[in-house]
C-alpha cells in the first residue's frame, strides 16, 4: 500500500481511496480487482454523472456526494 492508499476489508468487498493515484495504481488496482481499468477511469472524471451498471460478477457504481452550502449557487456536477 502506498501513501496516497487506503484499504478497508469488509465482509463483501473492498473499500479502496486513492488520492492522485498514478497509471501504474491504477493498472493494478485494474488487475488485482478484475475490473476493467476504463472503469476506475471513470471514477477519476470529476465531472463524471453517477452510474450504476453490472459487469460479469460485479456491480459498478459511482456516487457523488455533497454537503449543501445555502450560500453558493452552482450550476455543474464539479462545483459541488
Amino acid at each position: 500500500m502506498k501513501n496516497n492508499e487506503t484499504v478497508k476489508q469488509f465482509n463483501d468487498f473492498k473499500w479502496i481511496d486513492l488520492l492522485n493515484p498514478d497509471k501504474k495504481q491504477l493498472n493494478e488496482i485494474s488487475l488485482s480487482s478484475n475490473i476493467e481499468v476504463h472503469f476506475i477511469k471513470d471514477i477519476l472524471k470529476y465531472d463524471h454523472l453517477p452510474k450504476i451498471e453490472k459487469v460479469n460478477d460485479y456491480t459498478f457504481i459511482i456516487l457523488r456526494a455533497y454537503s449543501a452550502d445555502e450560500n453558493k449557487n452552482v450550476t455543474t456536477i464539479g462545483q459541488l
